[in-house]
């Protein structure tokens, strides 16, 4: 792997980042920074940033990609003050990093959307050769108001109120929306440029604003049109890399840059932070934790990052988030970070992990990267128990995942070898026990999944009485609802009175807790994951329920990957509640 984990300082923020570089290629003169887009646009480009940092640093162009203060693994909160010059001021310090990491005479800033608004800014007070602007925001007050749009289409009503926004998992403080109101490009004065790169969507009709006002201030200015911007911040499962955009973006940066003269400023890599500590705090704890970035596994090329407290004594089981489909690590709106450092405040020392292909781990040889149901997720799950028990000489785990993470988890606790110790099986929100090659990662497995997502929906509304009066005035979509929880009784009957070894989930559930003492659910509102587990095995699983080695918990106004903050909240609050009973 030509790229390597770090944590660097920001005042008094510690921000995690990748340092790209191919040692076998000569060094250049320039050094490169990436300014991440924020919100669900870092988490759906992340695999795009990683493949456009790569790509660079194969030219000997050495690459920082980061994370901002209070974003993906950096220290921090949503609700810390003044986060637009916190987050210009990251920039600062990954600029300077860099610099005295290679000694790079030239840098250039490549900013994605909201990231290039910040790239733009700073380039304004601090030295920058270079700017390449991908798709960046001009206006601060539009891009509030598509973030608005976004926040109220989602299912928590609170998503947008006098208290800030909770936009597809992104939290502005009304503090935060004010100071992006103010922002505007096109009242900025840009010195020193010595060229800048516009990259352009083509499925929209681009503001061409900016191009003006830089062209105004003597500025060289390249354009690119590239397709494919929908594409590429599809949900990560789907998203597909503009693999054409990115070769010209690095095909740019070759032009403008030179083999550098020879220098003995290299960044020994014995010396990289790999450990941080920093005070958590929240309604439960006020406490310092840490975090440890890791490589692991045979060829050391699947990451991790393990969160603990400084605190508690850890002799409790060791837990490890698995991959929400093909998110990396921090978790479907950076909810497994946030869980982590919770249950690291609680005493569990906690690894949130990138299976190989997904994140930001290696890739396996002879297969493809963004999959999130491999066929080695088991033995990945396998490398990372070694890895611990042998670092940390623990022996009881528990595995834990939403969705595909589920999955893993799963039928990790069945086939791993008895060597590990599970004590915990964790199961959010799955959406299949059994993943076969074909089914649909839209619903995992095609009708019969989307028969209980329909199931869980009509649930819900079955209960409002105007619902009742719409079918009985003929509403044709509320009769085919009925239909549809009379079918799913009918299945519910049948699979009652069937044996509780007659089915393949049922054997598997056996066969779990002939190696893990429970298995729990977390299930939101109207996800389909407990009716699934019921239709698959619901003798066993009444009979399991009773006996509370299997236990169930719901979370209200929630979605498949609790985008609505308070749902986020609700469901960490009762794993730690749960994790508290069980192991305290």
């Amino acid at each position: 792997m030509n790229q390597r984990p770090i944590y660097f300082n920001s005042g008094e923020a510690q921000l995690f980042g990748w340092l790209h570089l191919n040692k076998n290629i000569p060094l250049r003169n320039c050094g490169v920074v990436i300014c991440n887009p924020n919100g669900h646009e870092y988490i759906h480009g992340h695999r795009s940033v990683r493949h456009l940092a790569s790509k660079i640093s194969d030219n000997g162009i050495p690459t920082l990609r980061f994370d901002y203060h209070g974003v993906g693994n950096s220290t921090g909160y949503d609700s810390d003050n003044d986060r637009i010059n916190q987050w210009q001021k990251n920039i600062v310090s990954a600029i300077s990093y860099l610099r005295s990491a290679y000694g790079c005479e030239k840098i250039c800033l490549i900013g994605f959307r909201f990231g290039a608004s910040l790239a733009a800014r700073v380039s304004c007070f601090e030295k920058i050769n270079f700017l390449v602007l991908w798709s960046p925001v001009v206006n601060g007050k539009k891009y509030i108001r598509e973030l608005q749009t976004i926040a109220l289409s989602a299912q928590d009503t609170q998503s947008f109120n006098k208290n800030g926004i909770n936009s597809a998992g992104i939290v502005l403080s009304p503090e935060t929306i004010e100071n992006l109101k103010k922002l505007n490009l096109l009242e900025e004065q840009f010195e020193g440029i010595e060229r800048t790169l516009f990259i352009h969507r083509d499925d929209l009709q681009y503001d061409d604003s900016l191009v003006k006002n830089l062209k105004e201030q003597k500025i060289p200015v390249d354009e690119i049109n590239y397709s494919g911007h929908v594409k590429m911040m599809a949900e990560p499962q789907f998203n597909e890399v503009p693999e054409i955009a990115i070769s010209q973006i690095s095909d740019w940066l070759i032009k403008q840059t030179t083999t550098a003269v020879e220098s003995d400023n290299q960044l020994n890599l014995k010396e990289v932070t790999s450990t941080i500590r920093f005070q958590f705090s929240d309604n439960d704890s006020n406490q310092y934790i840490g975090e440890q970035i890791h490589l692991f596994g045979k060829n050391k090329d699947i990451f991790g990052v393990l969160s603990f407290s400084y605190k508690i004594l850890n002799d409790k089981p060791i837990v490890i988030l698995l991959n929400s489909g093909s998110v990396h690590h921090v978790g479907p709106h950076g909810l497994y970070v946030e869980l982590a450092r919770c249950l690291a405040a609680d005493g569990f020392t906690t690894l949130r992990m990138d299976l190989h292909g997904l994140g930001d781990s290696g890739l396996k040889s002879g297969y493809e990267e963004n999959n999130p149901y491999p066929e080695f997720a088991v033995s990945d799950v396998e490398e990372a128990l070694s890895f611990l028990k042998d670092t940390f000489g623990q022996n009881q785990f528990i595995l834990m995942g939403i969705c595909s993470g589920a999955h893993t988890a799963f039928h990790s606790a069945i086939e791993i070898s008895n060597e590990f110790n599970i004590v915990e099986t964790v199961l959010i929100n799955p959406l299949t026990f059994r993943w076969v090659e074909g089914m649909s990662l839209e619903t995992s497995s095609q009708s019969t999944t989307r028969h209980f997502q329909d199931v869980a929906y009509y649930k819900s509304k079955i209960r409002d009485p105007q619902n009742w009066k719409k079918a009985l005035k003929g509403n044709i979509q509320f009769r085919y609802g009925l239909k549809v929880l009379y079918n799913w009784l009918r299945r519910l009957f049948s699979s009652f009175f069937n044996s509780s070894s007659s089915t393949e989930l049922s054997r598997d559930i056996q066969k779990l807790f002939k190696r893990c003492p429970s298995l729990s659910l977390f299930i939101s509102q109207n996800d389909p994951g407990f009716d699934l587990l019921l239709s698959g095995a619901k003798s066993l699983v009444v009979k399991e329920l009773k006996s509370k080695k299997i236990r169930v918990q719901f979370i209200e106004n929630a979605d498949h990957t609790f985008s609505a903050l308070k749902a986020r909240k609700e469901l960490i609050q009762k794993i730690r509640s749960q994790f508290k009973r069980l192991f305290t």
